[in-house]
C-alpha cells in the first residue's frame, strides 16, 4: 500500500509539474493575445469615430477633413492589419504549444 501511494504521489507531483509547465509557456502567450486584441478594438473605434468625422465633414462641406480624414483612416487600418497578422503569429504559436503538452 505504501508503494502505491508513492507511486500516486510522483503521478500527482508529476502532472502538477505539467500543469505549473504549461501555465509557465501559455500565459505569456494569452496575455498577449487579449493585448493585441484590446489595441485592435481600440483602433477600430478610433476607425469607426474617423468615419463619423468624416461624414459630417462631408454634411459642413469641410473640405480640409475631407481631405485628411480618409488619409488617416488608411494609416488606422494599417495598423490594424499589422495587428492581425502579429495576432494571427500569436494564435498558431499558442495552438502549437496547446499540442506539445497535448502529447505529453
Amino acid at each position: 500500500a505504501k508503494s502505491n501511494n508513492a507511486a500516486k504521489k510522483k503521478l500527482r507531483q508529476a502532472r502538477a509539474k505539467i500543469i505549473q509547465e504549461k501555465s509557465r509557456v501559455l500565459r505569456p502567450l494569452e496575455a498577449k493575445v487579449k493585448e493585441l486584441e484590446e489595441m485592435i478594438e481600440q483602433l477600430e473605434l478610433e476607425m469607426s469615430q474617423n468615419d463619423q468625422h468624416l461624414i459630417e465633414a462631408s454634411i459642413q462641406g469641410d473640405v480640409q477633413s475631407i481631405a485628411d480624414l480618409p488619409k488617416k483612416r488608411h494609416e488606422i487600418q494599417t495598423q490594424v492589419d499589422f495587428l492581425y497578422v502579429k495576432l494571427e503569429k500569436i494564435h498558431h504559436e499558442y495552438e502549437l504549444k496547446v499540442k506539445q503538452f497535448e502529447k505529453n
